[in-house]
């Protein structure tokens, strides 16, 4: 197992173990999968970073799960892995798996729809100022000057906001985001003593490399994000620093199994009528941006887990980053 500063890395693919060997010492270490929650029908996972969702890769969710949760795919196609949502490779954090048709259709819908709230956690460089709002709108789209058509690249802020940069080129395919940020935490990274801050992220939108893109045009790139901070490849830093921390999703995890007829035919309408004339999106409004500060400084101490009412749930993961600032 590698060593970097006190956090696992992944074991590279020429690793002599067996593979099977290579995947359990891994996550019986540190960076490890959390289950957060756990039904007949769903499981939402802490992923660790750097690891893909699926694929041809030693470690991936989907391995995982056949060889941890096989219980989970007991019954053919009808329990079938299904993605509710997507997490780049390198962010580590709450995902979303359900293993029935309705219930995979029930939580993506919500995504689709962008009735969610997210919350994410993200160590960045420099020292933000405290106390307040800071918004980005700034539009996302491909930068045309990426061969590899990987990078994301900003557009000009649609309103009055602190990011004055000016653009020298222009992207392409470009629609429109909005993310909201808050500084929790001002300190400095021990192992490279370097000025960084712990900030909240809530985006409203879900465009590729969203989170990175805006942190980069607020002049406070994340940490070890080395597509858009390329100087962190120099540094002794494990990982890209952004981490999917929380999850509120408006719907039950009631099994879908329980459901008679009328209610499946009932959902199903449901979904067919917000594709058609999709719901309010769930843009975080100022009150909950604002207390955001507050409750995410208490809940930053607290466990994986939880909180379930009246038609809606909330996962909470760890915070990854206590080490990493003081």
């Amino acid at each position: 197992m590698n060593e970097i500063n006190n956090q696992t890395a992944a074991l590279p693919k020429t690793d002599p173990e067996p593979e099977s060997e290579a995947f359990r010492r891994l996550y019986t270490a540190e960076e490890k999968f959390d289950v957060i929650y756990k039904s007949s029908e769903i499981l939402v996972l802490d992923k660790p970073p750097d690891v893909r969702i699926d694929g041809d890769f030693d470690v991936t969710v989907e391995k995982w799960v056949q060889t941890e949760h096989p219980d989970l795919l007991e019954g053919g196609e009808a329990n079938k892995l299904r993605f509710c949502h997507q997490l780049d490779h390198a962010t580590s954090g709450i995902l979303c798996l359900a293993f029935r048709k309705l219930m995979a259709a029930r939580i993506t819908h919500c995504f689709q729809n962008r009735t969610t709230r997210k919350v994410y956690l993200a160590l960045v460089h420099g020292h933000p100022k405290q106390g307040v709002v800071h918004t980005f709108d700034q539009s996302i789209g491909e930068d045309p000057e990426d061969p590899t058509g990987f990078r994301m690249l900003a557009g000009p802020p649609t309103v009055d906001t602190e990011v004055k940069r000016p653009k020298k080129t222009t992207p392409t395919k470009a629609r429109n985001a909005l993310t909201h940020a808050v500084v929790l935490q001002q300190g400095v990274m021990p192992n490279v003593k370097m000025d960084v801050s712990l900030v909240a992220l809530a985006p409203s939108s879900g465009r590729r490399h969203q989170l990175r893109v805006h942190c980069l045009e607020w002049g406070h790139p994340i940490v070890g994000d080395v597509t858009y901070c390329p100087s962190d490849k120099t540094l002794p830093i494990p990982r890209m620093m952004l981490h999917a921390w929380k999850l509120y999703l408006p719907v039950t995890t009631s099994p879908t199994d329980s459901m008679d007829g009328p209610q499946r035919r009932s959902q199903k309408r449901n979904n067919r009528k917000q594709k058609m004339h999709p719901p309010e999106v769930m843009t975080p409004d100022n009150e909950y941006i604002q207390s955001l500060s507050k409750k995410s400084i208490e809940d930053l101490s607290l466990p994986s887990g939880f909180e379930e009412g009246d038609g809606w749930i909330e996962f909470r993961s760890r915070n990854r980053f206590k080490d990493f600032i003081q």
